[in-house]
């Protein structure tokens, strides 16, 4: 059975060094590797704000970036040299119910975001890498990401009281909405059924 392709927004901090440029490159061909499509930010392009280019340019990026994100499968980012830009794209993405993958090479590495390090979600996944390990990192990720794809939605009617049942259980699971809280439940369900093949 072919498996369908995935589409991936790649992005990395445009302001770093030759060596990430080259592990940008194989993380790039990794994921064509295995199966992906992948867009990507221009690397090496400065997008520093000017008062010739002004809130014009700015706005262009930021919602090119937002499209890249809504338009893709998953999100994968390298952020050896963490920016603003990354952790919003990272936040976004997760917003949004896609996986994310983000990634660390290890001779680099600065200190993570705090806000990466104590997320919860079940679809970030923070990897340090080297060139060794590199390849089974974002293989074990995709294998796990293509079944956490969102592939379909559904409607469900709610008598009052089950909606109100919903709300009490948004707020207690700090859950942004009630489909929130129905996936939370059913993806502890799943990972707890002994019986369930996933």
């Amino acid at each position: 059975m072919k498996k369908d392709i995935i589409k991936v927004f790649f992005d990395s901090n445009p302001v770093s060094s030759k060596k990430t440029e080259t592990n940008n490159q194989k993380i790039i061909n990794l994921l064509n590797k295995y199966g992906c499509n992948v867009i990507q930010t221009v690397m090496g392009v400065e997008f520093s704000y000017s008062e010739m280019q002004g809130k014009k340019a700015a706005f262009n990026i930021y919602n090119s970036k937002l499209k890249d994100i809504y338009d893709n499968d998953i999100l994968v980012c390298e952020v050896s040299f963490p920016s603003p830009t990354l952790i919003f794209e990272i936040f976004e993405a997760l917003n949004h119910k896609k996986p994310v993958l983000v990634l660390y090479d290890e001779k680099q590495m600065r200190t993570p975001d705090i806000a990466l390090l104590g997320n919860p979600s079940n679809l970030l996944v923070l990897e340090v890498y080297n060139e060794n390990n590199l390849e089974k990192k974002i293989a074990d990720f995709l294998k796990k990401a293509r079944k956490k794809i969102s592939i379909a939605r559904f409607t469900v009617r709610l008598t009052k009281e089950m909606s109100e049942y919903l709300n009490h259980l948004k707020a207690k699971m700090q859950c942004s909405s009630k489909n929130d809280v129905i996936l939370e439940i059913l993806e502890k369900m799943a990972r707890e059924n002994s019986g369930f093949q996933h």
